[in-house]
């Protein structure tokens, strides 16, 4: 199928003059797509100088952008650029490209120094204030110009107050709001995607993922969970079973157990005590998955006795993902796509569903999303196992919610 252009991507491609040129919106709504188109344009016709590319990590700027189905490089074409991705060098069209990640505070140290003629920032409300502070500094070259694009988060954060919504910012700043019908691939190809996302998401999710608004996290996280989530029987067998723990100590500890039958997810059993000492766990752990073909372990990372006590019984554990927002996406998306289902034995966990809350005043005073420290025991185990080992950045089973490209 020859790719083609909606009209929201063709005014992009041809009217991103600005300093800084935004694009937000809707997830798979064909930003990523327009924006390498533009961005290749840039790279042969832009001012000279090295050019950025930043995402939240290297790597999720090469699954994005670079290496992506339809990505930088395919549009490029193989043995037209050369890039070493250990050192995030790139090159095309005889211009330097320094690739970098920017999740922390300490990556505005990677810029500073360099004179740059332009940059693409992938997702860039991942990214530190520090760093795209200084980035549009390091931009000094004449005509340099800055490409963010990223999906919409609270109302309150500094891209959508101090360069959106900034009225002082107005003749520096383009913005542009994409939607999933701005995406003619998805829409001629696979509408249905369209019509599950609809109903898949909930709440601050839905006016984000769906409607591309920049909206403020209140109320209950899990609101798409109900009783019909709540199952009396379970499968017989599993295609694999997965553990996420979260080491108690001013609070309880908890093992949740999930295990995967075809594309659905159910929550098997929990452990939930508090006072207990490492080796007490350990010993409570050995025992909670006996009986059980265990094909993952992963534990809170901020519990390193822990770790090594479990080690040191031959239970060994992957690295844990404690991405909140990622995490709690994720589970979001498996209720609402009706594949999440709790058994009526784990009474701490369906409570904590009715109860895990956002923090809204803290959403609005630090201008990102964040939850409330209570009530998150056996939701932390629980987005622990699904996020460390059911990511949908690597699992067919689970809805990728990356930009579409063509």
């Amino acid at each position: 199928m020859e790719p083609e252009l909606s009209k929201k991507q063709l005014h992009f491609l041809l009217t991103s003059d600005a300093r800084i040129n935004i694009a937000d919106g809707a997830i798979r709504s064909g930003k990523t797509f327009v924006f390498n188109l533009r961005w290749l344009d840039y790279i042969v016709n832009g001012p000279r100088g090295i050019l950025l590319m930043a995402g939240k990590t290297i790597r999720t700027l090469e699954r994005n952008v670079l290496k992506a189905e339809n990505g930088l490089f395919d549009l490029v074409g193989e043995g037209n650029y050369k890039y070493n991705g250990s050192t995030g060098e790139l090159e095309i069209a005889g211009r330097k490209i320094i690739c970098i990640g920017a999740s922390d505070e300490r990556s505005e140290n990677k810029i500073r120094g360099m004179t740059l003629a332009g940059a693409l920032c992938d997702e860039v409300t991942l990214f530190p204030k520090s760093f795209v502070e200084q980035l549009i500094g390091r931009c000094s070259v004449a005509g340099s110009q800055l490409f963010w694009n990223c999906n919409p988060d609270s109302p309150y954060h500094f891209i959508k107050q101090e360069y959106i919504d900034n009225p002082k910012m107005k003749h520096l700043v383009k913005h542009w709001r994409f939607l999933m019908y701005d995406n003619p691939y998805l829409v001629k190809t696979n509408p249905e995607y369209i019509k599950q996302a609809e109903t898949t998401y909930t709440g601050v999710f839905y006016k984000r993922n769906v409607r591309g608004e920049w909206a403020l996290a209140e109320g209950i996280v899990y609101d798409n969970f109900t009783d019909k989530c709540i199952v009396d029987d379970l499968p017989e067998e599993f295609d694999e079973i997965y553990v996420g723990v979260d080491h108690g100590v001013t609070h309880p500890a908890t093992f949740i157990m999930i295990g995967v039958k075809d594309r659905e997810v159910y929550v098997i059993k929990e452990f939930y005590q508090s006072n207990r000492t490492n080796s007490e766990l350990a010993d409570e752990f050995i025992n909670f998955i006996d009986g059980y073909s265990v094909d993952g372990i992963t534990v809170d990372s901020a519990a390193a006795s822990l770790i090594l006590e479990f080690n040191k019984r031959g239970i060994y554990t992957t690295d844990c993902n404690k991405d909140v927002i990622d995490g709690i996406t994720l589970v979001t998306q498996l209720i609402g796509e009706k594949r999440l289902f709790v058994h009526k034995s784990c009474k701490n966990l369906i409570k904590e569903f009715y109860t895990y809350s956002w923090d809204d005043k803290k959403s609005q005073s630090q201008g990102k999303d964040v939850v409330i420290k209570l009530n998150d025991d056996c939701c932390d185990a629980l987005r622990y196992a699904c996020k460390t080992f059911l990511d949908f950045d690597n699992r067919a089973y689970v809805l990728d919610v990356s930009e579409l490209g063509f």
